[in-house]
């Protein structure tokens, strides 16, 4: 079986009442949609029943039970393994070889007006705030 809202409106309306699960911490079974790469499950994993996907505002887009593909990891969890992987790099490196990246970064020429007006706000807090250590420090 496979609903659509397209397709069968009137039968998908019959599953309204079917509410999606919390979007925290990957709570949802994420199967696909078999012919329909845009619709994938937003019930609990391992939930009972046909598979549903929602739109917005809750709206039921599809519904089916057969045939599904369960996606693979998540696209936040690679990002984080690739995060774990340049740190762990980063930490091998000696201190000459960081700066020497912060020393190329550094040297680079800002391309726009935004980057130039940053730089100086930037450089304007960092005087304004060692003025203000000077000062507490001093006046002890």
């Amino acid at each position: 079986m496979r609903l659509t809202i397209e397709k069968d409106p009137a039968a998908v309306e019959r599953y309204g009442h079917i509410k999606p699960a919390r979007r925290l911490l990957g709570r949802r079974c994420a199967a696909r949609c078999p012919g329909v790469p845009s619709r994938t499950c937003t019930l609990e994993k391992r939930h009972r029943g046909p598979h549903v996907a929602h739109g917005r505002f809750r709206k039921v887009l599809a519904v089916w039970d057969e045939g599904t593909e369960i996606r693979g990891p998540r696209e936040s969890a690679k990002k984080m393994l690739e995060a774990r992987a340049r740190r762990d790099l980063q930490a091998d490196k000696s201190l000459g070889e960081r700066l020497a990246g912060l020393r190329s970064v550094l040297t680079r020429i800002p391309d726009s007006l935004e980057e130039i007006v940053l730089i100086v706000f930037f450089l304007g807090m960092l005087g304004f705030v060692i003025e203000w250590v000077v000062l507490i420090v001093t006046a002890r």
